[in-house]
């Protein structure tokens, strides 16, 4: 039921991005991470985990409740609905599919060299040491991921347009390069004192790693970007062929490396997928922009 919950919602906050209602998106969401936080959190607290489930389904009704209010005010709920052609149902459908297989694959690729690292190293302290040297750099991925939401909706209404678009997404590449030079340098000059201060010299183990890690930073986001503009291109094999390829080429990094050099093996396995696919995501959006170019010049 939580996921049937949670479709709706992720429907709803769907809908606004698509209909640039930035503000009541923003706003939505909010809402939902400090409800879902907030009644979660009182849940456990008084009644322990069964607080905590009740808490959670709470937060999804009152955040679906916001949300129906939402669509009332932009007028969703008013007036008739247009019934898709089969042919538009069915590059819909091939569409949403091939785009979350290629997102769970995108999550399989960040989550496989832990569960890798703890397959291929028995130590469980290195393997901590390990979790935590990934914990900041892959939480700060939500950073430029706000920034591609916001501007997604964008280049969607225009992929049509492509000198708009072809000017505009270098400027937004751009942005985003300069978003993870603010991300990655820091983290890499203060990898040391920020790894010893919040853990502990117990996981001093984890500084090389952790400043790996940083580094992997400087890829992801402008990979992020990349494969974002893909999708408003509807290059959805592209970002397939990217997914597909990070996933494996990270499998082989961390067989080959792990071994060899432990966790500072398995932090540059995804900092090298990460690079290698900035640089063929970065190839296919070029090539996408240049095709539809030239079918528009003739």
């Amino acid at each position: 039921p939580l996921l049937c919950l949670d479709f709706c919602f992720q429907f709803i906050v769907n809908y606004l991005r698509s209909q640039f209602e930035n503000k009541r998106f923003s706003r939505l969401l909010l809402a939902n991470g400090i409800t879902y936080g907030f009644l979660s959190c009182i849940g456990a607290l008084f009644f322990g985990v069964e607080g905590l489930i009740v808490g959670r389904y709470t937060a999804y009704l009152v955040s679906l409740a916001l949300g129906f209010f939402d669509l009332r005010a932009i007028g969703f709920l008013q007036g008739s609905r247009a019934v898709l052609a089969k042919n538009t149902l069915r590059s819909v459908w091939t569409y949403s599919v091939s785009t979350s297989i290629a997102s769970a694959m995108n999550q399989l690729t960040f989550l496989i060299d832990v569960f890798l690292v703890g397959c291929l190293i028995v130590d469980a302290a290195t393997v901590a040491e390990y979790k935590v040297a990934t914990m900041i750099p892959e939480g700060l991925l939500f950073i430029p991921a706000c920034f591609v939401t916001f501007v997604q909706p964008y280049f969607a209404k225009n992929n049509m347009n492509m000198k708009w678009f072809s000017t505009a997404s270098k400027k937004v590449i751009a942005v985003m390069v300069v978003i993870s030079l603010c991300l990655a340098v820091p983290l890499l000059i203060v990898s040391r004192p920020l790894v010893l201060g919040l853990w502990g010299e117990q996981y001093s183990g984890a500084i090389v790693p952790f400043a790996v890690l940083s580094i992997s930073l400087l890829f992801s986001c402008a990979r992020s970007m990349c494969t974002a503009l893909l999708g408003t291109l509807r290059e959805v094999k592209s970002n397939l062929v990217i997914s597909i390829v990070s996933l494996l080429l990270n499998v082989t990094l961390c067989f080959a490396l792990i071994p060899s050099f432990g966790i500072v093996g398995a932090a540059f396995a995804p900092t090298i997928v990460s690079g290698v696919a900035l640089v063929l995501a970065a190839a296919l959006l070029n090539r996408a922009i240049r095709c539809r170019k030239t079918q528009a010049n003739e």
